[in-house]
């Protein structure tokens, strides 16, 4: 019986702890730097990302507003496009 009961609980408890893995953001990457001004005239800016899962680099077009956010929000990128 208390075998039964050790059983119980470890196998309880293995899935309690595997439950609570931390659930990384696949839309979200480490913003490397500028790569080129597409076109000043209307403020649109090549930045380079590194995604946080695969850890391959894309390049997006973004506008000034965007950018600035990239470079003070301590290198952190999302989009809902990756």
């Amino acid at each position: 019986m208390k075998f039964f009961i050790f059983l119980f609980s470890f196998i309880f408890l293995s899935i309690m702890l595997s439950s609570c893995e931390k659930v990384e953001n696949c839309n979200c990457g480490e913003y490397i730097g500028r790569d080129y001004d597409v076109d000043t005239s209307i403020s649109e800016f090549a930045i380079i990302v590194i995604n946080d899962c695969t850890n391959n680099s894309e390049t997006f077009i973004v506008d000034r507003e965007i950018l600035n956010y990239a470079e003070m929000n301590d290198g952190r990128f999302c989009t809902g496009v990756w």
